[in-house]
């Protein structure tokens, strides 16, 4: 019989708490008997009832609570929790974030189906985020996997992951942040390893933008990418593929969209002496902000490459990224195809500045 951990890492997130975790169940009901399933908060202690919520719901499920030292505040932190917990159980773990509302039921067993049928260490979805959403994946984290490994990722930030015990067991857990760059750490820890990877189409769950999240994600998802990428040479990937025209089966999902404008993000971020530059750069063609952003992340890693901080050049790319992102909002085509296909797109020319 498998053994299976389902880990919601979770802060702040009673709203949705107790409507998740019955999704979840009701999920695994279509794994059948061959598996053993526990589920296992990871919380990070708030300003909510979430533990008190979770504890009074009537489980089906083995469920266990898993409560982070107050000083080690950060989503990768509790990850980190819950994959030592899945070792030491000796089980796989289906990582679901627990702010994803609306939670699709088959999910689960699409996961973990997927991944033991073909033997897969690490899987993740493919799904859309809200159009204006997911910046961060779009721009900076799925790029940065093509450029640096030849891989094609689409969603290496999802929220979303099936780990396979085997290579949790030789996942060096000293390496990986304890804050949001976790999920792309996990990822290129798996390209290193050659582990085998999938990616399935999913029924996207609703997920909320949190004010003041696209900042901090970007620059801690930036430190862990540049970071990796410096670690040493980088194998090739180029058998992890996303499927052929996938974005022939997404659409939109009816999420609130971005703010208006990213206009605020770039004046806090920006230097005085860049930010008229900055504008006048979003004046123009967006070709000529596509072809900026390109150079200073293929530049990022080059300095990366040769010893300077990840964390330095996070915060020097902050700008240029939400001056890129503006740029996308203001230009970006309707169709869900326009805009998968540009993410293909900056993976190649980045690779591409690169060489």
């Amino acid at each position: 019989m498998g053994r299976l951990v389902i880990g919601v890492p979770a802060r702040n997130e009673a709203s949705n708490i107790v409507e998740l975790a019955d999704r979840i169940e009701a999920g695994v009901a279509l794994l059948g008997e061959s598996t053993r399933t526990e589920m296992v908060l990871a919380l990070q202690p708030g300003g909510d009832d979430t533990l008190e919520r979770w504890s009074a719901r009537r489980a089906r499920l083995a469920s266990r609570v898993l409560v982070s030292d107050p000083r080690e505040a950060g989503k990768g932190n509790n990850v980190k929790r819950l994959i030592v917990h899945a070792v030491t159980s000796q089980a796989d773990l289906l990582l679901v974030d627990a702010d994803l509302r609306d939670y699709p039921q088959r999910n689960v067993s699409r996961f973990v189906e997927t991944a033991r049928r073909d033997q897969l260490g690490l899987v993740l979805p493919i799904w859309c985020r809200a159009r204006g959403q997911a910046n961060t994946t779009n721009y900076l984290a799925s790029p940065l996997l093509r450029a640096g490994f030849g891989a094609r990722i689409r969603q290496p930030l999802a929220g979303h992951v099936f780990l396979r015990h085997s290579f949790m067991a030789d996942l060096d857990l000293e390496a990986v942040p304890g804050d949001y760059g976790v999920d792309i750490a996990i990822t290129m820890a798996a390209l290193r390893l050659g582990v085998a990877i999938g990616q399935v189409h999913l029924a996207a769950p609703e997920h909320d933008a949190k004010a003041g999240n696209s900042e901090r994600i970007m620059q801690q998802v930036a430190t862990a990418a540049l970071g990796g990428l410096a670690a040493g040479p980088s194998p090739s990937r180029a058998d992890v593929e996303w499927p052929d025209r996938y974005w022939d089966e997404l659409s939109w999902p009816s999420s609130p969209s971005a703010p208006e404008s990213w206009d605020g993000v770039i004046a806090r971020y920006a230097r005085p002496s860049e930010l008229a530059r900055w504008r006048e750069l979003l004046a123009g063609p967006p070709a000529r902000v596509t072809a900026m952003w390109c150079e200073r992340l293929a530049d990022a890693v080059r300095q990366a490459r040769v010893g300077a901080a990840p964390s330095e050049l996070a915060a020097g790319l902050t700008a240029p990224f939400f001056v890129h992102a503006e740029s996308r909002r203001r230009w970006a085509g309707p169709d869900v195809a326009d805009l998968e296909q540009y993410v293909a797109h900056l993976g190649e020319r980045v690779a591409a500045e690169l060489r």
